[in-house]
């Protein structure tokens, strides 16, 4: 269970730096509709949420049988093969993202045919780390079903029974009168969400008696027909 938590953890720290850019309006912009996109999601759906489900399936299916786990070493490594090729894949897309690849393409991938007028060779690089990427994940997800069914099919050695695993304190933590109160950290956050809407919210108060500017059918550019 710590290998799937943990890395599940260890992902979405990199889903939220790149949900900055996705929350951002200018940046936003930029990555739009592009294959940055599934490349955020993969490391927040694909990491934390994905991994728990897979550690907690195969953890209560053996507490609810009374099975052992078939090949522990094997569901051992699944997280952390996993991760790596979400790191990858995710990697590949956010990147062929930055430079203009498409989110959702046609299935015949004309843009990485050579012999194709669509031909792009600049999206060649992070389509192969996509794909580099995709197969770890595939072959961590095989292992993965490989120990699950093998507990399925094994024959039961306990008593079933749901024993969570609960971690004990090492030792007792100096005390910080700071980050015992959220008092302090509510305050700052008031301050920061007022220094971030204060500019708008004045400018908007400021125009409310201005009238706008006159309109005349000869302004917008002639429309050119053939």
């Amino acid at each position: 269970m710590f290998g799937y938590l943990i890395n599940g953890l260890i992902l979405f720290i990199f889903g939220g730096l790149t949900g900055l850019v996705n929350a951002s309006y200018s940046l936003n912009n930029v990555v739009h509709n592009t294959s940055f996109i599934p490349g955020h999601f993969h490391l927040t759906v694909g990491g934390p949420v994905f991994l728990a489900i897979l550690g907690m399936s195969i953890f209560m299916l053996s507490q609810l049988t009374g099975k052992r786990i078939f090949a522990p070493v094997l569901n051992t490594i699944v997280p952390y093969l996993w991760t790596v090729g979400v790191l990858i894949f995710s990697a590949g897309l956010m990147y062929g993202g930055l430079i203009g690849e498409p989110r959702r393409t046609n299935m015949g991938l004309t843009y990485l045919n050579p012999s194709s007028e669509q031909f792009n060779p600049y999206w060649v690089v992070s389509s192969m780390l996509g794909l580099a990427g995709g197969g770890i994940m595939f072959t961590a997800g095989l292992l993965y079903f490989i120990s699950f069914f093998g507990t399925c099919l094994r024959k039961r050695s306990t008593e079933p029974v749901i024993d969570l695993p609960v971690s004990e304190t090492l030792h007792e933590e100096r005390r910080v009168p700071l980050l015992d109160s959220f008092k302090p950290w509510l305050a700052i956050m008031g301050l920061i969400i007022f220094l971030t809407y204060a500019p708008a919210i004045s400018d908007a108060l400021n125009n409310t008696n201005r009238k706008a500017p006159p309109y005349k059918p000869t302004d917008p550019a002639p429309v050119v027909r053939k």
